[in-house]
């Protein structure tokens, strides 16, 4: 898949609107304990899309596992 100019264009326009109500909607939303929570799935994700692979536990693979 290939993202157009304009479709960049498109993402880059609505990007300060997404930013806003990610923030409204979820981070103001969240207790401290529960950001943190929130970073530690993150960084789990993140690890996982690095190995290309996601948690064999989970059932779900990706590009990569075997």
């Amino acid at each position: 898949m290939t993202l157009t100019e304009a479709g960049f264009e498109e993402v880059v326009a609505a990007a300060p609107g997404h930013v806003a109500a990610v923030r409204e909607y979820w981070m103001d939303e969240l207790e401290p304990h529960e950001l943190s929570t929130l970073r530690r799935i993150g960084a789990a994700v993140d690890a996982a899309i690095k190995r290309g692979r996601l948690d064999p536990a989970s059932g779900i693979s990706g590009p990569g596992s075997s």
